[in-house]
């Protein structure tokens, strides 16, 4: 079901006996003037003398208006159901337009979810969480577009105020991360394992081909600390610590 609140709509006063001849129009408001139920003109600020029975009147505000568009069930790529609330500013740019339009937040409330649904309907949840930064911009792009120009209305900003995943697929997907992480790290071990195994392939592959090689190492490995050296007769050693003092 929609819910959906109307911060600011328009006013639609008639003229009749009890109403007062004149009206004051402030720079904060357009006011749209109606004569014998045809849209004349926008009446510029200050005082205004209008003909009871006959005048009609529409105001608008000026200023940035916002729409709270709440709790839409929508799927997301992957068929996975989230609930999100939108909170939408606009203002109104041309008030001749959207007097002809007729019930405009209506209309703004239903072209705003429509671009939201089309937005989440292009990431998988898992994306969705993790690129929950980006979407802002996306629905605010796509909703510009759905609203057009049409209405005499332009979109200034949208911004997702919450993004509600229900618990057993908030479970789901932090079990899926979880498995993720671990495979990960697993692999990061093996390739460690296979790094370290291919520098001892290749360090006793340099010392077979290269025998003084294993002489300098032992020498450097003496400067270093107390080991016993054993020579044979082919003077190439062997390494073993040095006897502990008991």
């Amino acid at each position: 079901m929609m819910n959906h609140r109307k911060t600011h709509t328009y006013t639609n006063t008639r003229l009749t006996h009890s109403t007062p001849r004149r009206i004051v129009v402030d720079e904060l408001e357009a006011v749209v003037l109606i004569r014998r139920g045809a849209i004349e003109r926008v009446l510029p600020t200050g005082v205004h003398r209008l003909r009871p029975r006959i005048d009609r009147i529409l105001r608008f505000p000026r200023q940035e208006q916002i729409l709270l568009i709440r709790g839409q069930e929508t799927l997301t790529g992957d068929g996975a159901t989230v609930r999100a609330t939108v909170a939408a500013t606009y203002r109104i740019d041309d008030a001749l337009l959207v007097a002809r339009v007729g019930p405009f937040v209506e209309t703004i409330h239903l072209r705003v979810q429509l671009a939201l649904r089309n937005v989440l309907a292009e990431y998988e949840l898992e994306q969705l969480l993790a690129e929950r930064a980006e979407l802002d911009t996306r629905v605010a792009e796509k909703a510009i577009e759905a609203v057009g120009t049409d209405l005499g209305i332009s979109i200034t900003g949208v911004a997702i105020r919450d993004l509600i995943v229900p618990g057993p697929l908030r479970a789901a997907v932090a079990e899926v991360v979880a498995a993720r992480l671990a495979g990960q790290a697993t692999l990061e071990r093996a390739r460690g394992e296979t790094a370290a195994l291919r520098s001892m392939a290749n360090a006793a592959r340099m010392a077979q081909d290269n025998p003084a090689l294993l002489q300098i190492r032992m020498l450097q490995a003496a400067e270093q600390g107390n080991h016993t050296f054993v020579f044979g007769s082919d003077l190439r050693g062997s390494v073993a610590p040095a006897p502990t003092n008991q």
